[in-house]
């Protein structure tokens, strides 16, 4: 049995995707080194995720991501099996997986030591990808792994596709492949987290 998923061809409208996607192109000095979450503390493991996120915020262009998910809040919800809540905080970050990159299976959501002082938990992740034309790359889908034994369903990363899923299901990014690790070919990606304030 497959985990609850959405899937959305041409998410952004195409001035949205553009702008987007020149920001991404013109700014590469802004990507640093993926951390990773454990004990409570970020850490630098390169063994479990490769890949580089953006420094700051994305400003206009987070906003109107932001406004574009918020808007598709009923459907994200009723598609991953997740009871509406009201969304505490929409938290996004901006990815890129180059040549040899991937994040070995893992969940979203924080448990134990991870979770103390967080203000919110993700409840629904969503993964929004897009990359030049003609696609530079090969790999890098979403491996989504069912709750028993089997195997998991791949989502290939498609330039405008949107795909969500609940923030507890485990998944991965398989490798990604790109001959001569040029940037502007590389998978690009917004992941998305909608938070429900703790309890």
């Amino acid at each position: 049995m497959t985990i609850s998923h959405l899937i959305i061809d041409d998410f952004l409208p195409p001035a949205d995707h553009a702008d987007l996607l020149a920001y991404v192109l013109a700014h590469p000095e802004r990507f640093e080194p993926s951390l990773v979450r454990r004990q409570g503390q970020e850490h630098f493991a390169p063994a479990g995720r490769n890949s580089l996120l953006h420094e700051g915020t994305l400003g206009d262009l987070g906003a109107r991501f932001e406004a574009a998910i918020l808007a598709q809040r009923d459907q994200l919800f009723a598609a991953t099996g997740t009871p509406p809540f009201p969304v505490e905080r929409c938290e996004i970050e901006l990815s890129v997986h180059r040549d040899g990159g991937f994040y070995k299976p893992h969940q979203d959501t924080f448990t134990g030591k991870d979770r103390e002082g967080l203000k919110s938990d993700r409840v629904v992740t969503v993964v929004y990808y897009f990359h030049t034309l003609p696609r530079g790359f090969s790999g890098g889908e979403i491996a989504l792994y069912p709750f028993r034994p089997g195997e998991p369903l791949r989502v290939e990363p498609r330039d405008n596709r949107l795909v969500a899923f609940p923030s507890f299901a485990l998944h991965e990014v398989l490798p990604v492949s790109c001959p001569g690790d040029n940037f502007a070919a590389a998978r690009f990606s917004i992941n998305c987290w909608l938070r429900r304030a703790k309890g």
